[in-house]
């Protein structure tokens, strides 16, 4: 996939290796990774550092519907399912 492309389903499989959990339903389907290391909290008492993201495609072709993270209780959403295929160009006026 281009910087300018929304992943599908087989790059993020490529990329990130075999998910932690698969969920499927009859319109999505969604990828979980969960990543865990071992005494890296700065707080009194942390045991380890959780590191999550979901990624849910489009059943019927793969696309990518969206995608979060959450790294230790911070989430951040994205979500693709409305994104165009062709996005509008930044023209900058032409000084004469």
């Amino acid at each position: 996939a281009s910087p300018d492309e929304i992943p599908k389903l087989e790059y993020i499989t490529e990329t990130l290796g075999k998910p932690y959990k698969i969920e499927e339903s009859e319109e999505t389907l969604k990828y979980t990774y969960l990543y865990y290391l071992d005494n890296a909290g700065p707080e009194a008492g942390a045991s380890g550092f959780e590191f999550k993201t979901e990624f849910v495609f489009e059943n019927e072709d793969e696309t990518l519907k969206k995608a979060k993270v959450t790294i230790r209780g911070l989430s951040m959403a994205l979500d693709f399912s409305s994104y165009q295929t062709v996005s509008p160009k930044l023209e900058l006026p032409v000084q004469n």
